[in-house]
């Protein structure tokens, strides 16, 4: 449970800002926010309702999916963070890249 807590609600906060940095008004970012986080649970039962006759294409499946968030994390996140040039937005992204690193770290250590 607590590592489901751990992923999900950076991810869905790291969503809402993206939302947000990409012209969405707040409302707009939370409908949108709410309504991909909502479609978890019909793709959650047909997984698992699918999955146990697809064991021998897991190993590729897996890989494209690593690559699609390399890719989004290379060609989308990384040069937003380089239009913001400064000391200041550096600082800030630093701090909260440190801040994650510690919450995995204090999680692993408290709960192995």
């Amino acid at each position: 449970m607590v590592d489901a807590l751990a992923h999900e609600l950076p991810q869905e906060v790291g969503d809402f800002a993206l939302l947000l940095d990409s012209g969405f008004s707040r409302s707009r970012a939370l409908l949108w926010n709410l309504l991909s986080g909502a479609a978890t649970i019909p793709g959650a039962i047909l997984a698992y309702m699918t999955l146990g006759s697809l064991q021998g294409i897991m190993g590729p499946v897996l890989g494209l999916a690593a690559a699609s968030f390399i890719y989004i994390g290379l060609a989308d996140l990384v040069p937003g963070l380089h239009r913001r040039i400064g000391p200041d937005p550096g600082f800030a992204q630093f701090l909260l890249m440190l801040a994650g690193i510690g919450t995995i770290l204090g999680l692993q250590l408290s709960f192995g």
